[in-house]
């Protein structure tokens, strides 16, 4: 096997199913000040964790806190949103942050 072959053998993983769930929570307004119900979890049910096991590849979340998810207030839950999105690369609005050039 080439260079190449382990390449196109490895698996792809994107942001766009987070991008998509992203847009829902938004159009539910969790993201909005004032949400009273429970902000909705990132969890898009791709529960696979990255080569050094440091971020869930569906959510962004490390494990620390897809643990502490559930014991969470909604202003812990949002906190989380936002340091996740940072982390693929996306705003609140589920689109692709401009990068730095």
């Amino acid at each position: 096997m080439t260079e190449l072959d382990d390449k196109l053998a490895e698996p792809v993983y994107t942001n766009a199913p987070l991008a998509a769930r992203t847009k829902l929570v938004r159009a539910s307004g969790a993201f909005a000040a004032g949400y009273d119900d429970v902000v909705p979890s990132p969890c898009v049910s791709v529960c696979k964790m990255n080569a050094d096991r440091s971020l869930c590849l569906g959510c962004y979340r490390s494990i620390d806190e897809i643990r502490a998810w559930s014991k969470s207030d909604n202003a812990g839950r949002l906190q989380m949103w936002q340091q996740l999105l940072a982390r693929a690369g996306l705003g609140h609005d589920g689109r692709a942050l401009p990068k730095d050039e």
